[in-house]
């Protein structure tokens, strides 16, 4: 048996049959996902044995008799493009090439780690024009109200449909350290502004929108920082002001992250945000 590169999907693939094409196809050099009933409260504790024989399984919940769950789930891959550090927009375009048809949205970075690259609109534009649905991020480190609210009317007004909005990191951390931080705003007082402008047509000072924008309402959560018992109260807080979807860190503690999402859980926070 031959196998280029690829990924691979393996409907049930928790045990028995399914486990052993999962760990062959893995042996291939294949990416594998697999699917599990949502009913399974055992996935987390199998993907962390898998990962402990060396298998880096992807695994979701996905009734795949039921249409609206598969498509619920399909909908939930997106990727990341930090844009480049110049002026070359087909820089963008290689990279999402090949990424169209097989992911949902593409998250667009703004200036990620304090370093300075082309901004997050602009990659967002040329996403759209390359037919990639695209996530804009949006951080509260080099803006002020003024900037950040013209910014996000501006993403609605060409066309942009997500926003993830977020505090960024220190410029400390970056390239130019010397620069001052702004952090007029924080990332829950972000959501709660994004969302006052989308859903009641106005400005932090109390003007009117006309028309106001209507975008989908993103924020990030970090699971494993700490103190880690107060992550899923602090997420809680941006689903509260507006979030509608939330994006967390790569993850590569499964114990730690299957830990906070029964905290997630337990607040209701995964019936009321995606």
């Amino acid at each position: 048996m031959e196998s280029k590169k690829r990924i691979a999907v393996v409907t049930g693939g928790m045990g028995g049959l399914g486990e052993a094409i999962c760990i062959k196809l893995a042996m291939l050099g294949d990416t594998v996902v697999t699917t599990y009933s949502p009913a399974n409260t055992k996935s987390q504790q199998w993907l962390g044995e898998m990962k402990e024989r060396g298998y880096n399984f992807h695994a979701y919940a996905c009734d795949v008799t039921e249409w609206d769950s598969c498509v619920a789930c399909i909908a939930r891959v997106t990727a990341e493009i930090g844009p480049p550090r110049g002026a070359d927009p087909d820089s963008i375009r290689r990279k999402l090439e090949p990424l169209r048809g097989w992911v949902d949205a593409v998250n667009i970075t703004d200036n990620q780690s304090a370093f300075v690259r082309l901004s997050s609109w602009a990659g967002s534009l040329l996403a759209l024009a390359a037919g990639v649905e695209p996530v804009m991020q949006l951080t509260c480190r080099d803006r002020n109200r003024i900037a950040l609210q013209s910014d996000l009317l501006s993403a609605a007004a060409l066309g942009i449909p997500n926003v993830l909005l977020m505090t960024g990191d220190h410029p400390r951390f970056g390239d130019h350290p010397e620069a001052k931080p702004v952090f007029d705003l924080d990332s829950v007082q972000l959501v709660w502004t994004a969302r006052t402008m989308r859903d009641e047509g106005r400005l932090l000072s109390g003007r009117k929108l006309r028309p106001p924008p209507g975008w989908l309402i993103g924020a990030v959560e970090n699971p494993f920082a700490p103190p880690a018992r107060f992550r899923a109260v602090r997420l809680g807080k941006k689903v509260s002001a507006g979030a509608e979807f939330v994006q967390t860190q790569f993850v590569f503690d499964v114990a730690a992250f299957a830990r906070w999402m029964a905290e997630v859980r337990d607040l209701g926070l995964d019936q009321r945000c995606g």
